[in-house]
């Protein structure tokens, strides 16, 4: 069986190393209305040793506490016909006194999650969908400059943020990914049908310009969960399943999948990530279990054996079986066995892998060891005491799409018992509050911005929770100033930043 060393090693001399990709990370777009990110001046500064990766972290910890909402946006305007002729004017439409409240009334939807959310490589473009099947592209400037929910000019026409593109899929989204390698190029999976649908954002008309589909005699009516279009290797497109296995496309095989991993258990494979050289697929189970497929091909004879014996699993974690092993952590709460709902590798590290489960917690995995070095535990989601104080979570049904801060120290994902954002420290030394190995006693305590403010506490958390309007289910970091853009389970687009 190969080893996971050796795929490591190999993802690990494909990249530069840490303090090379920092260096090399790109710098603060100020002059065009980014923030000034203190993140990356600490990165550099810790790289050169000029400060302590102590200071670092607790000082990383300020900088993201003076965050907050700055913008709030619905995800697409009202359907109209002068909409998709490229029109900005709506009809005259009513005044009401609370926005979130209007715009439910004006589309009749109830909570139209965004499940996936993300930056095209550049920071340019926004692509973003719904559970209810809208797939929009918005442009990044004019999100951030476009700052009020609504304006209503003297005739009380609506007027917003328009979508560059907007598609009405019809069908019920689990993901949007941009292609690595060309940013015209997004596509999405559907718990709805079987299908990857592929769009160029220069040319759709609001249809694929490529499907690739399980064929229907082995699907038994179950959807796609995640996917992935790697930009090497022998694959063009992969995704996983309800039915427990994973599809992967080659261009030989045309719209068919050529190869088919997994046991078909019938537990959904809920999401998939690919390590930068394409070598190493890692998927995350309902059951919650990380699986590793080496995809470097194999023998003839294992060829033989089929997909299994061609791809064979060489990361195999039961992640409750893994925390466990966590020092003193079953002893202050209970472990209990919890689908992995999202799987992200660390920007930097490739070592490293985030995970995120529907329990609410999130920790790090290091694929190496195979082992858990950081962990946050939120305490767990009590829905009736949320209910009877009026603070409404995201649903436990709805999947998370977190994300890591560009650096490689904070990982973003969305509060599982209210409406707030944490940014989780996973910074990768011992000294990270939520290192299983911190010693908390040599915490450098984290200076207030304000003695009188929770969120200046002199005590440095593990995790900082900005305050937002409605739950988050979805995040990603702009790749050069840090900003945020979140998708909410009532389906509006926020941008949290440190206010001018």
């Amino acid at each position: 069986m190969p080893d996971i060393r050796q795929l490591l090693l190999a993802s690990s001399q494909a990249e530069a190393t840490k303090s090379e990709r920092a260096a090399q990370l790109p710098q603060q777009d100020t002059e065009h209305g980014g923030s000034t990110s203190l993140v990356r001046q600490l990165l550099e500064g810790a790289t050169k040793g000029s400060i302590s990766t102590q200071q670092q972290i607790s000082l990383a910890t300020l900088h993201w506490s003076y965050y907050n909402q700055v913008a709030n946006h619905p995800h697409s305007l009202p359907e109209h016909p002068a909409l998709q002729a490229g029109g900005a004017s709506i009809p005259p439409l009513p005044m009401l006194l609370n926005f979130q409240q209007r715009f439910s009334q004006l589309l009749g939807l109830r909570r139209h999650c965004v499940v996936s959310v993300q930056l095209d490589g550049h920071g340019d473009l926004i692509l973003s969908a719904t559970a209810s099947g809208k797939i929009a592209l918005h442009d990044f400037s004019m999100f951030r400059e476009c700052s009020n929910n609504i304006v209503l000019d003297e005739e009380t026409q609506y007027k917003g943020l328009d979508p560059l593109v907007l598609v009405e899929s019809g069908r019920r989204l689990e993901r949007a990914r941009w292609h690595p390698t060309n940013d015209n190029i997004f596509a999405t999976v559907a718990a709805s049908d079987r299908s990857v649908y592929l769009y160029d954002a220069q040319y759709t008309q609001g249809s694929p310009y490529q499907t690739l589909s399980v064929p229907g005699a082995t699907w038994n009516g179950v959807g796609l969960t995640d996917m992935a279009l790697p930009a090497k290797g022998p694959y063009n497109a992969m995704a996983t399943a309800q039915n427990g296995h994973v599809y992967l496309w080659d261009e030989r095989g045309g719209s068919a999948p050529r190869t088919k991993l997994g046991m078909g258990s019938g537990f959904s494979m809920n999401s998939l990530q690919l390590c930068d050289d394409a070598n190493l697929l890692l998927v995350g189970t309902q059951t919650g279990d990380i699986v590793g497929y080496d995809l470097r091909g194999g023998t003839t004879a294992a060829r033989a054996l089929g997909s299994q014996g061609q791809h064979p699993a060489v990361v195999e974690v039961v992640v409750r079986q893994a925390l466990m092993q966590v020092p003193e952590l079953e002893q202050q709460t209970s472990i209990v066995r919890s689908a992995v709902q999202s799987l992200n590798l660390d920007p930097v590290d490739p070592n490293r892998l985030a995970f995120h489960l529907q329990s609410g917690w999130s920790g790090v995995l290091d694929l190496t060891r195979q082992a858990v070095t950081h962990v946050h535990c939120p305490p767990p989601v009590d829905a009736m005491a949320n209910l009877a104080s009026g603070q409404y979570g995201r649903s436990a049904t709805e999947r998370q799409q977190p994300c890591w801060t560009p650096t490689g120290s904070s990982f973003c994902v969305g509060e599982a018992a209210g409406t707030g954002l944490h940014i989780v420290d996973f910074h990768a030394s011992v000294h990270s509050p939520c290192h299983v190995g911190c010693n908390h006693d040599e915490i450098i305590p984290m200076v207030s911005k304000d003695p009188m403010s929770e969120r200046g506490s002199s005590t440095l958390p593990s995790a900082v929770t900005i305050p937002v309007t409605s739950a988050v289910t979805s995040v990603t970091v702009h790749p050069q100033t840090d900003e945020i853009v979140a998708g909410t389970e009532q389906g509006m687009l926020l941008l949290l930043a440190v206010p001018n």
